[in-house]
């Protein structure tokens, strides 16, 4: 599989994500790039109307149901994921709202309060498909430019959803892992190969089978979603991106299909999460075989 690569897993210089509009990035104390900071409104890697009608038929009850968008950006996919469960799902998805949207960037979380965006034309064509035509129900227009229109959300949706600051690393303990959708889409890539294979192991770890998880099409170039295959998660069949545990157990590390590296990564993580008895027996297990 593609993570055997370990050293140079999602540092493959030929992945270049082709995004538009909010276009920023953080460089790292060496002068190297970080990452970045890329979105739009509904981007074409999830039919949204489709994944909020498969939300509302997973989850007949939405009142047990956690929903939280990490990387969140500028807020854009944050209100598009609002706006298609407002338009599919109408009442029923009102106890989903708010929204919880983090950012690990506090000029972002900034950005996604002002909610302020440049639409271009696609993006429209989109959202009218995606929003049964009701854009204007939804995005209130300020301007109209060349290609472009210039939107904010309205009254409808802006109070759906909640941004703040969080780091995804720190935030999966806080996940209730039952009944929990989480969206942390297109920027795996940009993560460290060791950081990258920890989250998806702490994320499964965390999930029991009631949990979905949606990742990015960028994500899928960089090998993401064969590591959630090792870990017991599946794509839903009739949409992309979108993945259902499967079961409430984990393989354990040794057994996974990776470098010896990652394998130690995962054990290590374990270790020390373990109980001090645990570590006890543990110990002694391995001083007496």
């Amino acid at each position: 599989m593609r993570v055997s690569g370990y050293n140079t897993f999602y540092h493959n210089n030929n992945i270049k994500p082709t995004f538009t509009e909010y276009r920023d990035f953080v460089m790292n104390n060496n002068g190297r790039l970080d990452y970045r900071m890329d979105t739009c409104s509904f981007r074409h890697d999830i039919d949204f109307d489709r994944f909020a009608k498969f939300l509302g038929d997973k989850f007949p009850n939405l009142s047990d149901v956690e929903f939280v968008v990490h990387a969140c950006s500028d807020g854009e996919e944050a209100y598009t994921y609002a706006s298609a469960f407002d338009c599919v799902l109408g009442d029923r998805a009102k106890p989903l709202y708010p929204l919880t949207a983090k950012d690990l960037n506090p000029k972002c979380v900034e950005l996604a309060n002002n909610a302020v965006y440049k639409m271009r034309s696609y993006e429209l064509d989109h959202a009218k498909f995606q929003l049964s035509g009701k854009v204007d129900d939804y995005y209130k227009l300020l301007e109209k430019g060349n290609c472009y229109e210039l939107r904010t959300p309205s009254d409808k949706i802006k109070h759906l959803v909640k941004f703040a600051q969080g780091n995804i690393f720190n935030d999966i303990d806080n996940l209730k892992g039952h009944k929990t959708v989480l969206s942390a889409r297109n920027f795996w890539q940009y993560l460290k190969s060791e950081d990258a294979i920890l989250l998806a192991y702490k994320i499964a770890k965390k999930f029991d089978s009631t949990c979905m998880l949606v990742i990015g099409h960028c994500d899928k170039d960089a090998g993401i979603d064969e590591i959630l295959t090792e870990l017991h998660f599946r794509e839903v069949p009739e949409l992309n991106n979108v993945f259902v545990k499967t079961r409430d157990s984990l393989p354990s590390p040794g057994k996974l299909h990776l470098t010896y590296s990652a394998r130690k990564l995962l054990q290590d993580f374990e270790y020390l999460h373990m109980s001090k008895f645990s570590k006890f027996m543990y110990n002694l297990a391995k001083f007496v075989i």
